[in-house]
């Protein structure tokens, strides 16, 4: 039996095959994801520098990287879609 792929995953290699053939739409997405890049890290450090009042982040506490996973993975999808984009915008303007 074959094993299903994950819908997340098609979603963003569809992503990334059109910003291959437009790069518009990669600037786009690299634009939003830079914007997300940028609010996830504001939201990680708040609630790193913030006192520990709910249960949930007096039990990461001393694990305070994990504030700081979801900025981290915003940023590689930002630069991979911003090379993208570039390279498409690159190879569009060569003809």
């Amino acid at each position: 039996m074959a094993r299903r792929k994950n819908n997340s995953s098609e979603f963003i290699n569809m992503l990334f095959e059109i910003t291959g053939y437009f790069w518009q739409v990669g600037a786009l997405i690299s634009m939003l994801l830079w914007l997300l890049t940028g609010y996830l890290l504001n939201w990680g450090y708040g609630l790193h520098t913030k006192e520990h009042t709910t249960v949930i982040t007096s039990l990461f506490e001393k694990f305070s990287i994990i504030f700081y996973i979801p900025f981290l993975l915003a940023l590689f999808f930002a630069v991979v879609f911003s090379f993208k984009c570039y390279q498409t915008f690159k190879a569009q303007d060569a003809y």
